[in-house]
């Protein structure tokens, strides 16, 4: 059963048991999928975004950017209090999954250099030994972003062709991505009020973006400290960033309203 086969270290409020029952493990298996199409569409976006402004990217920066996402969804949704404290949970959660699900892949790799034979034996172990759908979700969001990551390198490609220009900045600028980040977490604190709560939805979202840079390393036949390196701050700073603009839109929201 799932409840077996998950970890019993997840966030605070957060029990997937509650979420099965003995017959079906639709609701676990709507979480999973709902959050990888969740991080799919926000890739998707945030790729568009770049592509306008000719930048390209490192998957390591594009991790970043997701962590971001969480950082962001997570003080706008439980405020910058619980959102802080929930901070070191998150971190250690997240650097837990990575470690597993490394371990995992390199125990049973998948990569393209291996036959068909080897890969369909070794993903069948995989799917054995992991938590519900996480490794099908996995490889499915890490061909996603692998190809978000291409697009974006040959449109810089092209456009340093004709422009010769620099790339100076290689993050989403902020006055854009910050409302983007706003959005993309409103849409998701919406459906969480009547639907799963956002804890675990918070608590999915960590554990693929886990999932996802193991699977990385694993391809990349070293353990992922960089992608880890770069992408955990970005959970703490986006938490902080959150918190300003939500506060400085509710002041401006406040002065309108009395003006």
């Amino acid at each position: 059963m799932l409840k077996k086969i998950y970890p019993k270290a997840m966030l605070p409020n957060v029990d997937y048991q509650d979420l099965e029952d003995e017959d079906s493990f639709e609701g676990i298996t709507d979480l999973e999928y709902e959050t990888m199409r969740n991080l799919y569409d926000f890739t998707e976006e945030l790729k568009d975004i770049l592509l306008q402004k000719n930048m390209g990217q490192t998957l390591e920066l594009i991790i970043s950017h997701l962590c971001a996402y969480l950082g962001f969804l997570t003080v706008a949704s439980l405020g910058l209090k619980q959102a802080t404290e929930l901070q070191i949970k998150i971190t250690k959660l997240l650097e837990e999954q990575t470690k597993t699900a490394y371990d995992l892949f390199c125990k049973s790799p998948v990569s393209s250099s291996l036959s068909g034979e080897v890969k369909t034996r070794n993903f069948d172990q995989l799917r054995e030994n992991s938590p519900g759908s996480l490794v099908v979700q996995t490889i499915r969001l890490g061909g996603i972003v692998w190809r978000n990551f291409q697009e974006l390198a040959e449109n810089r490609k092209s456009h340093i062709r004709f422009t010769n220009e620099k790339q100076a900045e290689f993050f989403c600028p902020q006055d854009i991505f910050i409302p983007f980040l706003k959005e993309a977490s409103s849409k998701i604190i919406r459906e969480s009020k009547n639907g799963i709560p956002i804890a675990y939805v918070l608590n999915q979202m960590t554990i693929q973006l886990g999932w996802l840079i193991g699977y990385y390393g694993h391809l990349d036949r070293q353990f992922p400290k960089t992608y880890l390196e770069f992408g955990i701050p970005c959970i703490g700073l986006y938490i902080d960033f959150g918190h300003k603009f939500l506060e400085a839109m509710n002041s401006a929201d406040k002065s309108t309203k009395n003006g």
